[in-house]
């Protein structure tokens, strides 16, 4: 049961301060609860703001706003932006009658329940309305009568705030604080306390009846894994939208357009989404520009699927971030033409914004593969101009180099003019280059560079306040990369401008596609790409750079220790005093569009006064399978894995990052890269009551050429409370392996115990193991061999407190591991509905008493429990026991200490070509199954799963095993079990 009073109080002109008192069960909570608010009508069926900007028809907002809550009492600034997922409260809202504030609260056990009654703004709001009333205007003959005492008296008189005169839920708020009740004599309560003190004390009756409710599903926050998108600095956030996302759902396509997007706040960390009411189309290959007050997105193109093909568009719209609004703007069309009154859309084109209109140049009237920059169609139409005050496009003065089919090109914008550079793709020719001043719509040419150099494309281009810098790209038909670039001075030579070539001493290495943006003092550098042919000819991506100071002529490298991953379609952004890296993809650069891609969700920021990186997120990891999972207490930890179990020239489909989870405020922390442990999948992770130890595994050396797997004996440990990494030590460990297990063995062994796999990634099983100690940072000796299993891997290890037992993966009897005297024991003989072969692991649970395994299959499922004490095996029932027919199900299993959550279970659908998920609650004490819940379920199983005490958390994982074609999973789920309400009557 929830309790809430409340006091609002406005302020002008963007907040209004919320007051408020909230119970648990009738007792007053004191913690970090998570709230979400909405301004709505009075019918509650129409949104007019909320903390995030996302709710809809009165609906819960997506993302909740963490507050300190102190004996019940707690107070937040509605509408403060310094807090993490607020966004202002615009004034224009009290435009209406009647508004009301709702508001959801999560004891971060409970989950979100919705408050009652909502809350009527009467004036104080509307004083956002009223900020400019005159001083002086409201006289005391305006006043109601009585207020005042009548005499002048400046006091309210006796009696003259009645009880029809209370706001609503005053009484009750009042009682309320008092820890009251006022409910009526026969009213009831409900509170999931079985024996709620509070209420009792206050003289209510507990009723037999016990109403249960089902379980719930609830998504964990992810945020979007997004490669070409946009992204434009306000000032004080970084603004990102569209782009797309990688899909198996759009037909031929492996990616998807998306119309969402979010703010990033630096100097706080804050992200919120941006509103999705009145959003543009979803698109990549658009432009984005800010105005001062407003992110104009224009242009681009939709994807295709197998039914319609992809539209480019001369569409736009326009962002208001202080009211997280959008607004219509008129397309692209005007009546010089040519041609007259055709719409003019484009993608891949460059976009200005002049102070008071947005230039438009180049691009492609016909759709492009993702990644690509121009593409065939060019179309000879001249550069347009939309003016923002009139909402209206007119052309530009026409240039014989305007959208040359044959031209790669970039620009700046100078605070007159536009100055646009452009190569000449495969030719010789020299490169070509103009400036476009909008105040006499008139071009002219650029003289010649010094050499008449071949630069043909890849190059990047920034404005200094003074020059144009050109850097890098490649010549000679793409066979050589530069390190080379130019300054041009507009005003140089009487005003027709000169060139002066950079120098290169410690440049970064010659490459192309590089990002570039100014910093106020320097140019800085980093990215890029160039076919590299020893030892083996390849592309190579880079993620180093430099900085360059035009001043000084000088060069400086940028700092490689936590240096983000190379990337393409990213965004690189000034945002104040940093430089912002955000997503894109890690791919072979050879590779066609987006065939064999790793889809990027974070980022990393880049300080130049100290020359240091941090990494960026916003929500969680990249999709992936093959990671681990572990619960603290407190957080989720995800860490390593893949995206593909093939290696590609020049691509790393393994991870080396990770991200905490925190259930309590349901924000992601990215694990620091110092010290990390390399990047693998199939590594073991276990939890030892301070830290995470990741060990062995496999990761892909892609340093000679196509992907190698390589199998690893190494790991490191990582400290949540210090945010550090450890590495563990390299003097006899195991041999390296994968696919094998590991357990923490608590007090007094104190040790992980590592045990079989395969030694390399394949067939190759093992039958040794190691047992390392923290504590000294060291190995000890060997898991004997002495009756251990037969090699193996795809098995299950579970420490029951005393002994390991080793199940599984086609063993024909399972086996316990004494660590203290290092000897096996051979346990009963495997039932024969268990004996699955490695591929298929099965799930398994230890109750403190008995091990619970469950094997899916196309007929029965195997289910068994052995108990070591008696070293018996049992058939529990597997009635009502969810049964797959999918060949690759792999259930994931926990105990809550009463009952066993298995879930993943995949049935496929012939008929529809589908599969769908199952999953089931197995209780021991009643030997009984219960199915779980189907509404808001996942839609893909999961390759991790913990039990945190009061609910189960599901995150990545794919729906088979990582194969072609497979979509994985950057999602998470949260499963809370049926709750008991219990019902109080008020006598």
């Amino acid at each position: 049961m929830f309790g809430l009073t409340s006091e609002l109080v406005a302020q002008v002109p963007s907040t209004l301060n919320y007051q408020g008192r909230v119970a648990v069960n009738g007792v007053n909570f004191t913690g970090t609860g998570q709230f979400k608010f909405a301004l709505v009508n009075a019918a509650g069926s129409q949104s007019y703001w909320s903390n995030d900007g996302s709710s809809s028809g009165g609906g819960q907002p997506t993302t909740a706003v963490s507050i300190s809550v102190s004996s019940g009492l707690y107070s937040v600034q509605l509408g403060d932006t310094s807090l993490t997922h607020m966004t202002a409260v615009p004034a224009t809202v009290f435009a209406n009658g009647d508004v009301r504030l709702r508001v959801w609260f999560n004891d971060g056990t409970n989950g979100f329940q919705q408050m009652t009654p909502d809350q009527k703004i009467a004036a104080v709001g509307y004083a956002m309305m009223a900020a400019t009333v005159p001083d002086g205007s409201i006289t005391a003959a305006k006043l109601a009568p009585g207020v005042g005492g009548g005499g002048g008296g400046g006091s309210i008189a006796d009696g003259s705030i009645t009880a029809a005169k209370l706001a609503s839920g005053a009484a009750a708020g009042n009682l309320a604080a008092g820890n009251l009740s006022a409910v009526a004599s026969g009213g009831i309560i409900g509170s999931t306390d079985a024996n709620n003190a509070a209420l009792l004390a206050q003289g209510f009756v507990r009723d037999p009846a016990v109403i249960q409710s089902e379980g719930t599903w609830i998504p964990i926050p992810s945020g979007d894994t997004v490669a070409g998108h946009t992204a434009v600095w306000t000032g004080n956030e970084l603004l990102i939208w569209g782009g797309v996302t990688p899909t198996t759902s759009a037909g031929m396509a492996s990616y998807a357009a998306i119309n969402r997007g979010v703010r990033y706040n630096p100097s706080t960390g804050a992200w919120a989404p941006i509103s999705l009411a009145g959003a543009p189309q979803a698109r990549f290959g658009h432009s984005a520009v800010w105005t001062g007050t407003e992110m104009i997105i224009w242009g681009g193109q939709t994807t295709n699927t197998t039914s319609a093909p992809a539209t480019v568009l001369a569409t736009g719209g326009k962002y208001n971030p202080t009211t997280n609004t959008w607004s219509s703007m008129s397309s692209n069309i005007d009546s010089s033409g040519p041609p007259p009154g055709i719409p003019d859309a484009r993608t891949g084109h460059l976009a200005f914004w002049t102070g008071t209109e947005m230039l438009i140049w180049g691009g492609s009237s016909s759709s492009q593969s993702f990644g690509s920059s121009t593409g065939g169609g060019a179309v000879p139409l001249p550069g347009k101009r939309y003016n923002l005050g009139s909402n209206t496009w007119s052309s530009m003065a026409a240039t014989n180099m305007e959208l040359s089919a044959p031209i790669s090109y970039s620009g700046v914008w100078t605070g007159s003019e536009m100055i646009i550079f452009a190569g000449n793709m495969g030719t010789a020719e020299p490169p070509r280059a103009g400036r476009y001043s909008p105040t006499v719509d008139a071009w002219q040419a650029l003289p010649a560079l010094p050499g008449n150099p071949a630069i043909e494309s890849g190059f990047s281009t920034v404005w200094s306040g003074t020059e144009m810098i050109v850097w890098g790209g490649v010549s000679g038909a793409g066979t050589s990369y530069l390190n080379t670039g130019f300054k041009f001075n507009p005003a140089g030579a009487s005003g027709l401008g000169t060139w002066t070539a950079t120098t290169t001493t410690n440049t970064p290495t010659g490459r192309s596609g590089q990002y570039a943006v100014w910093s106020g003092t320097e140019m800085i550098v980093w990215g890029g790409s160039a076919f590299v042919p020893v030892p083996t000819p390849s592309f190579v991506q880079y993620n180093d750079g430099g900085r360059y100071n035009p001043a000084t002529n000088a060069w400086q490298a940028l700092s490689t220790a936590d240096v983000p991953p190379a990337r393409t379609a990213a965004t690189v952004t000034m945002a104040g005093s940093k430089m912002i890296i955000w997503a894109g993809i890690q791919k072979d650069p050879g590779l066609p569009d987006a065939s064999v891609a790793k889809y990027l969700k974070h980022g990393s920021e880049y300080q130049p006064s100290s020359n240091t990186w941090s990494p960026l997120m916003n929500g969680s990891p990249a999709p992936r399978f093959g990671h681990t999972a572990v619960w603290t207490g407190t957080d989720l930890i995800v860490w390593g894995g893949t995206v593909t179990t093939t290696g590609a020239t020049g691509y790393d489909p393994t991870f080396g990052d990770g991200a905490r989870f925190n259930a309590a405020t349901g924000a992601w922390t990215p694990l620091p890269s110092l010290n990390a442990p390399t990047g693998r999948f199939n590594h073991t992770a276990v939890w030892t009551g301070t830290e995470m130890i990741v060990w062995g595994g496999q990761q892909f050396d892609t340093s000679g050429g196509p992907g190698m797997a390589v199998t690893l004996n190494s790991g490191a440990r990582y400290n949540p409370l210090t945010d550090t990494w450890t590495t563990t030590s390299l003097a006899f460990p195991p041999s390296a392996r994968t696919k094998h297990t590991a357990v923490w063995a608590g007090s007094p062994v104190n040790r992980m115990i590592v045990w079989g796999g395969t030694s390399d990634g394949v067939g190759m099983a093992v039958n040794t193991g190691g047992r390392y100690d923290p504590a000294t940072n060291s190995w000890g000796t060997a898991t004997s061999t002495t009756n251990a299993p037969t090699a193996t891997f795809g098995h299950v290890s579970r420490w029951t407190g005393s002994e390991m037992i080793v199940f599984g993966g086609g063993l024909m009897n399972g086996y316990r591991y004494y660590p203290i005297t290092n000897s096996w024991l051979s346990m009963a003989e495997t039932p024969m509905a268990l004996s699955a072969p490695p591929y298929m692991p099965p799930a398994a649970v230890w109750t403190g008493a008995d091990l619970l395994a469950f094997v899916a299959s196309n007929s029965a499922p195997g289910f068994g429990s052995y108990s070591p004490v008696s070293d018996l095996w049992q058939s529990p029932s597997t009635s009502g026991a969810p049964t797959g027919n999918h060949p690759s199900s792999y259930p994931t299993a926990v105990w809550t200490g009463t009952e066993m959550i298995l879930w993943g279970v995949a049935r496929d659908n012939p008929a529809t070509f589908s599969t769908t998920l199952q999953g089931g609650r197995y209780s021991s004490v009643t030997d009984t199954w219960v199915a779980l819940e189907s509404t808001g379920a996942p839609s893909a199983s999961y390759g991790a799963s913990v039990w945190t005490g009061s609910e189960m958390l599901l995150w990545g994982g794919s729906p088979g095993d990582g194969a072609a074609g497979v979509t994985l999973s950057d999602k998470g789920h949260r499963y809370r079990l049926p709750q008991a309400y219990y019902l109080y009557r008020r006598p």
